[in-house]
């Protein structure tokens, strides 16, 4: 073996141990990433119905994920309304619209994914809530099953709106064809307001069956009827 002076070995030993800490440097966290961007079963939905949610997300340096679902009404009407999540820390739970009450809505529901080590990835979805107007809630058309003919009788149908709409009205005689008795509002000369009517039962010879119905709609749902039959006798005789 060749003899080195020691002096020549001193410098080489620092050389390598430099050369060694420089090859190993500390790697920099990285985020996680998105391997299927966030979708939904549906991007339209009616008010208090429910869609699934999904995402999918791995990490580089295989850090433990963790996810974080919020929502944000984005319409610029009246209070904010609050969706909800089934769980807003898992990669696909499903959102509940929430009762909006009169204006469609749209909201941003976006996820966090983070790595708990200062890594985050975000996404969004945006959807479309409409809202859905309730029927009205019609009870019965009540008033005298039985009148003389020429006599007047009081008519009335109770009804109310969940969304307190403006109620319509519409009333008739559905048989028979003829002849025919009269209907006159209380209050006004619009039937279509009125939830209660006059009838005037017409002349007839005989004891005749009449059927009066009541159509009730807060114009934007179908109608609901409601019928009462009334027993119309002739006039009393001289």
């Amino acid at each position: 073996m060749r003899p080195y002076p020691l002096s020549s070995l001193v410098p080489l030993a620092f050389m390598g141990l430099l050369g060694t800490a420089a090859e190993t440097p500390g790697l920099a966290n990285r985020p996680p990433v998105f391997t299927a961007v966030p979708t939904a079963s549906a991007t339209d939905l009616d008010e208090q119905t429910s869609i699934r949610l999904s995402v999918e997300a791995s990490d580089p340096d295989n850090d433990r994920l963790t996810y974080t679902w919020e929502w944000k009404d984005l319409t610029d009407r009246g209070q904010a309304m609050p969706g909800t999540f089934s769980d807003t820390g898992v990669p696909n739970p499903t959102w509940t619209a929430p009762d909006i009450h009169r204006w469609d809505r749209e909201y941003m529901l976006s996820v966090t994914v983070s790595d708990g080590r200062g890594g985050i990835a975000k996404g969004a979805i945006y959807v479309i809530v409409f809202w859905r107007d309730g029927a009205p809630v019609v009870g019965e058309l009540t008033g005298p099953t039985t009148l003389e003919s020429g006599q007047q009788g009081l008519y009335t149908v109770e009804a109310e709106d969940p969304e307190e709409d403006v109620l319509w009205f519409t009333w008739g005689q559905l048989l028979p064809a003829a002849p025919l008795g009269h209907f006159a509002p209380l209050g006004g000369p619009e039937e279509e307001e009125h939830a209660t009517m006059s009838w005037t039962a017409p002349t007839v010879s005989e004891e005749t069956l009449f059927l009066l119905h009541v159509w009730v709609t807060d114009d934007s749902s179908p109608p609901e009827e409601r019928t009462l039959t009334v027993r119309v006798t002739p006039p009393p005789q001289p």
